[in-house]
């Protein structure tokens, strides 16, 4: 969950990096998505389950199933390997 904390943090820095750019076309719809909406959307799905369930077991798979979903999003975010 801090890991997707993390990117949420980043990724408003990174937009508000830019929007100060002031290039036409930029900030695109793709990248408000990439940036904001998948990791604040991760980290409300990993919060709500930890506020709903009160299962270890299942916040865990849900903790692992977030850091699984985090490999892909790093390749696209990160511009590959």
């Amino acid at each position: 969950m801090l890991v997707w904390a993390f990117f949420a943090v980043s990724g408003v820095s990174g937009y508000n990096h830019i929007v100060e750019q002031r290039v036409s076309g930029y900030p695109n719809h793709g990248q408000f998505v990439l940036y904001l909406v998948i990791p604040f959307s991760a980290l409300l799905i990993l919060v709500l389950i930890r506020v709903v369930t009160r299962s270890n077991l299942v916040v865990g798979i849900a903790g692992l199933l977030g850091l699984m979903g985090m490999l892909p999003y790093m390749f696209v975010a990160g511009g590959g390997v």
